[in-house]
């Protein structure tokens, strides 16, 4: 049972959508957020309202209290460089990839 808290966007992105490809990667999410918050030491907190239509959003609080933003996208073409725009638009940032697979 899925307990991590979606954005309402994401949700019904997928209920119109049914592309199982994205249902099965909104079952990843609850392991992943887990995963991810362990790895780097993040307070998460609730993901944004109403949200996007392939990601999951949400403020997180680092080990040293600063606030940033966990952002777990599902992987399609339009994401293929965002990390690296993020870097651009915000150089010196933390943008980072993880490969859920």
């Amino acid at each position: 049972m899925n307990t991590l808290p979606l954005p309402a966007n994401l949700v019904e992105r997928a209920r119109t959508d049914r592309d199982p490809r994205l249902l099965a990667w909104i079952d990843t999410l609850p392991a992943l957020v887990a995963a991810l918050s362990q790895r780097w030491g993040l307070e998460v907190g609730t993901p944004y309202q109403p949200g996007g239509e392939t990601a999951w959003v949400a403020p997180v609080r680092d080990a040293a209290g600063d606030g940033l933003v966990l952002k777990i996208g599902w992987g399609h073409p339009e994401s293929e460089h965002e990390v690296a725009g993020l870097r651009l638009v915000r150089p010196g940032s933390r943008a980072g990839a993880v490969s859920a697979s």
